[in-house]
């Protein structure tokens, strides 16, 4: 009985030892890698905010029909670790997972869902444009907000992660999908149609 209540104490110190240092190394990462880059992901959110405008909601639902929610949510994410941390750092592959899941985290503990598309939109990549207005006035020389519905669903397929080649029969059919799921479930047409 004695070795086995030795035993136990033995094992509670080195689970709070091994405790502490999760929370140490945790620490410092939040400090050195994710606190490093906050204000700049909060600078992007009101630069975002700027150029789509505060009522995100119509653009919001017809991302949300181009790309499932938890894509939309997740593309935010990863986009935000690109933009900061990825370009900045050269881990290997086994530390960057790590430290993409922290990011991960960190991002869904201090932003809300509209700030992750606020973000998402700021710093996704289109062809070579950064973001949605970026992408906008590259392809049709205009804000995203005032493009039509058919502009802007073109532009969010686009965007897709490259699955879809644009002008092709197959890339036309996701277009006009998300268009008529769009006015479907809505009921409602964007502005400039």
């Amino acid at each position: 009985m004695q070795k086995f209540k030795k035993i136990l104490k033995i094992s509670s110190i080195l689970l709070s030892i091994i405790l502490t240092l999760i929370l140490v190394f945790l620490i410092y990462w939040y400090i050195t890698t994710f606190h490093a880059y906050k204000k700049d992901i909060d600078l992007g959110i009101k630069g975002s905010k700027l150029e789509l405008g505060e009522d995100i909601s119509q653009i919001y639902k017809l991302s949300t029909i181009a790309y499932k929610k938890h894509q939309l949510l997740s593309l935010g994410t990863r986009s935000i670790f690109l933009k900061f941390r990825h370009n900045h750092n050269n881990h290997k592959h086994s530390g960057q997972a790590l430290n993409k899941a922290l990011w991960k985290i960190s991002i869904d503990f201090w932003y809300s869902e509209k700030e992750i598309f606020y973000i998402w939109a700021k710093y996704y990549y289109f062809y070579g444009a950064e973001g949605l207005n970026d992408s906008a006035m590259k392809i049709f020389s205009k804000r995203f907000s005032d493009l039509t519905l058919k502009e802007q669903a073109t532009i969010l397929v686009k965007g897709y992660g490259g699955k879809y080649k644009s002008r092709t029969k197959i890339f036309d059919e996701k277009v006009d999908e998300v268009v008529k799921k769009y006015i479907h479930i809505y009921g409602e047409k964007l502005t400039s149609e």
